[in-house]
């Protein structure tokens, strides 16, 4: 690969970032070369501890690895039902602890069986 054919590579992987999740990655994607001569493609998601990369002995195969870790982020939106999912668990969690009985516990779990079936039966349009 030439130079720019990776750096276009590079912008493609934080275009392809931005369009999956809908937010700006915390650092743009870059590619390193190791002392033992393996590439490093990667990038910062969410904070310096989420990391997505791919390594490989060739740019190509790196970069195509990092395209890999990013196609494999749930979309925006599953995020968001994956969120709503974990907070109506955690709500329930915390009524129980409170000692709630079924009048308050049966909505919520009612709730959450809504949830988890449309999370199954949900077809996203494109």
């Amino acid at each position: 690969m030439n130079e720019k054919q990776i750096t276009d590579r590079l912008v493609a992987a934080h275009a392809a970032y931005v369009e999956k999740t809908g937010e700006q990655p915390y650092t743009s994607p870059v590619c390193l070369v190791s002392q033992s001569g393996h590439i490093l493609a990667w990038m910062n998601a969410t904070s310096l501890d989420d990391q997505l990369q791919g390594q490989d002995t060739t740019f190509a195969a790196a970069l195509d690895a990092l395209d890999a870790a990013i196609a494999e982020i749930p979309s925006a939106e599953n995020q968001a039902r994956n969120e709503a999912a974990k907070a109506v668990a955690k709500a329930i969690e915390k009524c129980r602890a409170a000692g709630y009985d079924g009048e308050v516990l049966n909505p919520l779990a009612d709730l959450a069986k809504r949830i988890s079936e449309n999370a199954l039966t949900h077809e996203a349009t494109a």
